[in-house]
């Protein structure tokens, strides 16, 4: 009955440690997408010598959140990708190629979003 317990047991902090470690890879994704989108926002940013009067002090702050959050889950694609087991190797970088797409396009977006009524006027 004891060794019942103990199996038991290791299934269940098993199931927990992959638990734990699918989110952290989630996170880690989603942090990899946001400094993406944090770096192309701030070279955009930096390109800019003297920023128009009409745009305000603080026109930095809105390119720099959404370009970062829209990245973030344009990244999203990445961790299925991840998770997913292709019978051949083919489907597996379609797989990337196509979460590559997804990203390139949200980047893209938050981008015109970020940037609209500043540098996209």
């Amino acid at each position: 009955m004891h060794n019942v317990h103990n199996i038991f047991f290791y299934i269940y902090s098993l199931k927990h440690i992959m638990a734990k470690n699918y989110k952290r890879s989630f996170v880690k994704i989603l942090m990899l997408g946001f400094t993406l989108g944090l770096f192309i926002a701030t070279l955009f940013i930096y390109s800019v010598p003297f920023p128009k009067f009409s745009w305000g002090p603080n026109w930095m702050v809105k390119p720099l959140i959404l370009v970062s959050l829209i990245s973030a889950i344009g990244s999203i694609p990445f961790y299925y990708a991840n998770q997913y087991d292709a019978p051949h190797p083919k489907n597996k970088i379609l797989t990337y190629i196509l979460s590559a797409v997804v990203l390139i396009i949200c980047i893209w977006i938050g981008v015109v979003l970020g940037f609209k009524g500043t540098l996209w006027d």
